[in-house]
């Protein structure tokens, strides 16, 4: 009898332990853009439909924002076509404002 407790008792604590620990989230900037001159950020762990900001500095010092969600497993993945050659950063934060993720890339035709 003790045969079959331990090991569903190992399994249930194994089973515990490794969902209280939450996954970080991320987030993947590339340094350079697509073959069509798009950039794509990718991130994870973030929460079913969480809401996201994205903030997008212009190589002339302009700011985009843009809002979104991930998907209902949490991941994201934004598009965003560039226009202007030069040095682009890219901030993502949370829905309390955390940030998540930066970069920087690249862009030349």
């Amino acid at each position: 009898m003790t045969r079959l407790i331990k090991p569903l008792l190992l399994a249930l604590g194994i089973g515990l332990t490794s969902a209280s620990f939450a996954a970080d989230k991320w987030v993947s900037v590339p340094s350079t853009p697509s073959s069509d001159q798009r950039l794509v950020i990718n991130g994870g762990n973030l929460g079913a439909s969480a809401p996201v900001t994205l903030r997008i500095k212009h190589p002339g010092g302009g700011v985009t924002v843009h809002q979104t969600v991930a998907d209902a497993q949490g991941k994201l993945k934004f598009e965003y076509t560039l226009s202007i050659t030069g040095g682009y950063g890219v901030e993502v934060f949370d829905a309390a404002g955390q940030l998540i993720g930066s970069g920087r890339l690249g862009f030349m035709r």
